[in-house]
């Protein structure tokens, strides 16, 4: 029986339905068991070409997986021919590794029509990768399992408005997570708080500067602090908030960008929080009457 039901593990040994059918790809390669072998390898490729992202584990472990059930399928006296066309033009070859990539300079901004033809009796999986990053400003919040919320106040607790801030000012960002419903308890988190390269940020833990805010900071398992990011690892149950705060100093004069902030699971990465990135300015201080 090669049917597991979707499961995905956020501790112990970050095990997937993914992780496991790769294991067994593995053993039917091994074996030589070609029919078998062959359906699961379909089931891999559809699970791999998914929107939803994998875990560093599950995904390297259906790769070599893959990659071991290729080598040992493909016939290296006889290359697999292919013809790959973008927007009409483009050209054909072949190719004898398991693992082939070819890169494409598509139209930004426009529609692009890419064509694929298998010209020999070798099954090949086709995988069209983009990368990208979004224009200044139109980063946009999303929730998917959990809620990020990035507050600033100043270092007594109330609300200011960062769009404009002046040099030499201090302040606090809270980063406010919370676990939706529906997901169960959320373990093995990752904060990344990130902050314009206007501001600096304050080492709370050798940096004896007093937060008049009457609250306790949440637990958390790590912290690390960067130059341009605090990361924070912790874990959440249903429900639960927690509570992250960092003090920051406007530094430089100028106008910078303030990226996204974002939370994710570390091996379930479709559950993930974003806050909204926007454009923020550091002035003159104004000069004491």
């Amino acid at each position: 029986n090669y049917s597991i039901k979707p499961y995905r593990q956020m501790d112990g040994t970050f095990g997937s339905d993914l992780r496991d059918k790769a294991m067994m790809l593995e053993a039917l390669t091994l074996m030589k068991q070609r029919t078998e072998a062959a359906n699961l390898a379909q089931e891999i490729a559809k699970q791999l070409s998914d929107p939803d992202e994998w875990s560093t584990q599950s995904t390297a472990y259906a790769l070599i997986a893959f990659s071991n059930y290729a080598g040992k399928n493909i016939d290296k006296g006889n290359p697999a021919p292919y013809s790959i066309k973008l927007n009409g033009s483009g050209k054909g070859g072949s190719f004898s590794k398991p693992l082939y990539l070819e890169e494409l300079k598509i139209h930004e901004a426009k529609e692009n029509q890419i064509e694929i033809q298998n010209k020999g009796p070798t099954v090949l999986f086709a995988r069209l990768i983009l990368e990208g990053v979004p224009l200044l400003g139109e980063e946009k919040a999303a929730s998917n399992g959990m809620t990020l919320n990035m507050v600033y106040k100043d270092l007594k607790g109330n609300a200011i408005n960062i769009a404009s801030l002046e040099q030499g000012k201090d302040f606090m960002a809270e980063a406010h997570v919370k676990a939706l419903s529906g997901h169960g308890n959320l373990q093995q988190l990752a904060l990344s708080a990130i902050f314009p390269s206007g501001w600096e940020i304050r080492n709370t833990r050798t940096d004896t500067i007093g937060l008049a805010t009457g609250e306790a900071i949440s637990n958390f398992d790590y912290q690390d602090f960067k130059d341009d990011r605090v990361l924070t690892f912790f874990n959440l149950r249903v429900g639960e908030e927690k509570i992250y705060r960092f003090v920051l100093h406007a530094a430089y004069i100028g106008q910078y960008h303030l990226p996204q902030s974002k939370v994710e699971a570390m091996y379930i990465p479709t559950l993930n929080a974003r806050s909204q990135g926007m454009v923020v300015e550091v002035i003159p201080e104004h000069d004491s009457p």
